[in-house]
């Protein structure tokens, strides 16, 4: 078999995987989805499966990867500054767009990406007149709590389906933040 067909056959294979997982995700919790489960409906041996993933949390952190790669590409487009409106309306209309992906990968999800945008939330608030004094122990709490505020307010907007618009969202967390 030519290379390119074998990584075509490894990519349809893949895809079918993520495809059964987001069905199966969609009527029960991350912790009650098996590989079993995802074989079955997958028509896959478990081989093929763990050819892909090491099991289903890898799955599901590989879509979560996915996800912030295509997010990625989007805010690399504007610019740097993560927290300025024009890149949050990027965000946040992103979500929207993939909000049935991101309701399933935000309820899996059980810690904040702390290392990820600690330097862009950090440099964010030392802009901030508040923030200026404060250690560096007490500055990761302060981060710790935007992240928190900012994911739970993600996760809300998402279980509304997304109903307020985008600019309203954005522009709410911006006045939350300051």
């Amino acid at each position: 078999m030519a290379n390119t067909e074998k990584n075509k056959q490894y990519q349809e294979t893949e895809d079918r995987i993520e495809e059964v997982y987001r069905v199966l995700r969609k009527k029960l919790p991350l912790e009650k989805v098996t590989v079993s489960q995802i074989c079955k409906e997958a028509q896959i041996n478990r081989s093929s499966f763990y050819y892909h993933y090491l099991d289903v949390y890898d799955l599901n952190e590989k879509l979560v990867y996915k996800m912030n790669d295509r997010l990625s590409q989007k805010m690399g487009e504007v610019g740097r500054d993560f927290l300025s409106r024009t890149n949050l309306l990027v965000f946040f209309q992103h979500i929207k767009d993939e909000m049935e992906t991101y309701k399933l990968m935000t309820s899996a999800q059980i810690q904040f990406p702390i290392q990820r945008s600690y330097d862009q939330f950090k440099d964010f608030l030392l802009q901030k007149p508040r923030y200026k004094k404060q250690t560096e122990e007490e500055l990761l709490m302060s981060i710790v709590y935007v992240q928190a505020g900012f994911h739970y307010m993600m996760r809300q907007w998402l279980a509304d389906d997304c109903q307020m618009p985008v600019e309203q969202i954005v522009d709410l967390f911006l006045k939350e933040l300051n």
